[in-house]
């Protein structure tokens, strides 16, 4: 062991005795965390409180000094630290990416999913966390026949394979663990970086946007307009002009297929477990804040020895305003209301999460639903049902809102409190399931494994298919199975939300928990009812009112 690593751990009781983690379960963590940063082989690295918050840190050189890097509070609690499913030292010991930061579980198990599908090693599991189900890993992850020549990608640096991913489960996870390694070096703690570009990078800002505040503002408009899980961007185009993008999911400007491509040198995660805990769905609010602890000491260095001579910033960092936004006026589409309290679902869907997500998140979808019918694909769509929308939803817009809309308010009367309704299906629907499934509890395993293999946001859909069977599918975003882009077309009888504002507040990345704890509050009344009246007779279900 050398001796900066006998530093910080005899650092360890100390920092323990003073942060605000004191069960087992933490102390668990925080050890598993500095094995994991030892066994990674980082030259220094120590443990940083901040704002009573335990994490582990490696010190990285920028050109000018030697520093920690920074450990900045968006939202992260000690909770999440303390409840982190799993020990980061079970990464494959064969993997060769490493993470920069001991951050909470999601990203560790995106480093070594990073890795494994690089090398179609085998499948990442986290241990079960208090009796929850193990993680499964995405299909692409889990089966690495199906990917695509990864032994080209074998032993490259992770700019190399972000730049050739084009197999999902690839760019998925190296994406994830390219832009949250820069992630974490573009932010500093408030007052110790320099707070706003200077030298050869203003000079460009100036020339391209017009102002620092221009820039500014027009980043913004991208973070917060991306729907659904994905990145804002600042970036350097093939021509030396800087520009601003956003991509979906763990995408990012260098990948092969990026619709506007660059080289990043500031980026920020609009995933919503980045902000939800502490912004919940004030994301405008989150990006705002965002430019308080931006490191413009490292952005500029990224621009002036990277970017600007055409080369991506390598993760080897050793070596070296709110947007205006009005909301329209509600005129035809309303926001029903719910048949049970906000905290009707406990203990298995929060008081708060119901709150949030009922009076904030679908409010929302019913404004701009409002109005995107009448602004897009020619007012077509005005004065027509919410079934009749999303049937013909074409526009993306439409299809984000008016499918926000349907989902959510189908969502509601699919559930009810614990043992007000019958505990499993009946009738025809259960004979169907079992035609279909084999049993009720074989659909929902595969019901549990599709919502937990959907990547980013989207929904898991239970529903009649064309031929009168039931099927199991998932869909990205706010789609849904009557829409005419629909992968696998069905009339949906039962969805879940697998956002992560649908469960952030009380499972935090632990979705497969989340998904378990659904089945306590499903309404199986509900459900048969729409089978029977509905779905059966190749009808969607209505909205009322709607």
């Amino acid at each position: 062991m050398g001796e900066s690593a006998r530093r910080g751990l005899q650092r360890l009781p100390d920092a323990l005795s003073t942060t605000v983690l004191s069960s087992e379960a933490s102390v668990a963590a925080v050890t598993a965390c500095a094995v994991l940063l030892l066994a990674s082989g980082c030259r220094r690295w120590e443990f940083v409180l901040f704002r009573g918050v335990c994490l582990i840190g490696s010190t990285v050189r920028t050109r000018r000094h030697w520093r920690t890097t920074p450990t900045v509070e968006l939202g992260i609690s000690p909770a999440v630290l303390s409840r982190s499913e799993g020990s980061l030292a079970s990464l494959p010991p064969q993997s060769k990416a490493t993470a920069p930061l001991a951050t909470p579980w999601n990203y560790g198990v995106r480093v070594s999913q990073a890795a494994v599908c690089v090398q179609c090693a085998r499948a990442v599991r986290r241990p079960a966390d208090d009796g929850a189900a193990p993680h499964e890993a995405p299909p692409d992850v889990r089966q690495p026949g199906e990917l695509l020549h990864p032994e080209e990608l074998q032993d490259k640096d992770i700019v190399y394979v972000v730049q050739h991913a084009t197999a999902e489960g690839i760019r998925n996870n190296a994406g994830g663990h390219y832009n949250h390694s820069l992630f974490w070096l573009w932010m500093a703690t408030p007052g110790t970086a320099n707070n706003a570009p200077y030298g050869p990078l203003k000079d460009r800002i100036d020339q391209d946007f017009g102002s620092l505040e221009d820039m500014k503002t027009q980043f913004n408009a991208a973070a917060a307009t991306r729907f659904g899980s994905g990145w804002a961007w600042l970036g350097v185009g093939a021509h030396g002009k800087l520009g601003i993008t956003s991509t979906a999911n763990q995408d990012n400007p260098l990948m092969p297929d990026a619709d506007e491509p660059m080289i990043p040198i500031l980026g920020l995660d609009v995933w919503e477990h980045a902000y939800f805990l502490q912004y919940q769905n004030r994301r405008v609010e989150y990006i705002r804040g965002f430019w308080n602890v931006v490191n413009w000491d490292q952005v500029v260095h990224c621009y002036e020895d990277f970017a600007s001579k055409q080369k991506p910033v390598p993760l080897e960092m050793e070596e070296l305003a709110e947007p205006s936004i009005s909301l329209p006026v509600m005129t035809v589409f309303k926001l029903p209301m719910l048949k049970y309290e906000y905290n009707a679902l406990e203990p298995y869907v929060d008081t708060l999460t119901m709150s949030i997500h009922h009076s904030l998140e679908h409010e929302v979808y019913v404004q701009y639903t409002n109005e995107y019918v009448e602004k897009y694909q020619g007012g077509e769509l005005k004065g027509k049902s919410l079934v009749e929308v999303v049937q013909h939803a074409k526009a993306e817009p439409i299809r984000n809102n008016a499918g926000g809309h349907y989902n959510h308010s189908l969502f509601w009367t699919t559930m009810c409190s614990p043992g007000e309704a019958a505990a499993g299906p009946s009738g025809k629907l259960k004979a169907k399931i079992e035609d279909a499934f084999g049993s009720v509890d074989r659909m929902k395993q595969v019901f549990a494994e599709t919502a937990a293999a959907r990547f980013g946001s989207g929904w898991a859909w239970l529903g009649v298919k064309r031929d009168g069977s039931l099927g199991v599918t998932s869909t990205m975003n706010q789609d849904n199975p009557l829409m005419p882009n629909a992968r696998e077309p069905m009339i949906p009888i039962l969805g879940l939300d697998v956002w992560e504002h649908a469960y952030y507040l009380k499972y935090h990345n632990r979705r497969t928990e989340y998904i378990a704890a659904f089945w306590n509050v499903a309404n199986w009344d509900q459900i048969v009812a729409y089978y029977d009246e509905f779905a059966s007779k190749h009808e969607p279900i209505p909205i009322p009112g709607n």
